[in-house]
């Protein structure tokens, strides 16, 4: 019933959230491009909105366990990374291409799950992600533009999104 169209109302927006970011990340790259710097200006906006939305007391500062403290590092230092390659990679990239890179992130993370920690999708995850990636194929497979630096920074965007997708679940 209402819970129903409420989970699919929010993956819309997510969806249609994530694919304007991806767009207007691709124009302001066109103007800028100068990847590094754009995400450390995300992350200066992000920052100062966080900032506003505490001093608004909107939410309290969380704390991290003395024994996380070396993994929660990490995993701020390969997010940063993450984003600062993705960012390139969408530079070097067609939208396309960049796109069908983005989606291999969440079956490797899915295949690490299984070969490392025995933790299998359920049925009709797995053929979620087999349709959203199906989906993404057809929808950006006329827009595939390569090239050898391209591929190499979503490469290695795609790693460091497993890597942080790893850290992020498992700590």
């Amino acid at each position: 019933g209402s819970s129903a169209g409420w989970q699919a109302l929010v993956l819309l927006f997510n969806f249609a959230s994530a694919l304007l970011t991806i767009i207007a990340n691709k124009y302001a790259l066109a103007v800028f491009p100068h990847p590094a710097a754009l995400t450390a200006l995300h992350y200066l906006v992000s920052s100062a909105f966080v900032a506003s939305l505490r001093s608004a007391q909107t939410f309290e500062r969380g704390t991290v366990a003395p024994r996380h403290r070396a993994a929660y590092l990490a995993l701020i230092c390969i997010w940063a990374l993450c984003n600062s390659l993705s960012n390139a990679s969408l530079e070097a990239n067609s939208v396309g291409f960049y796109s069908l890179m983005k989606v291999l992130v969440v079956p490797i993370v899915a295949l690490l799950d299984y070969l490392v920690y025995a933790k299998a999708l359920p049925f009709g995850k797995a053929a979620l992600l087999v349709t959203a990636c199906c989906g993404v194929a057809v929808a950006t497979v006329s827009d595939v533009q390569l090239n050898a630096r391209g591929a190499t920074l979503a490469v290695f965007s795609v790693l460091s999104g497993v890597g942080q997708k790893m850290l992020n679940e498992h700590l």
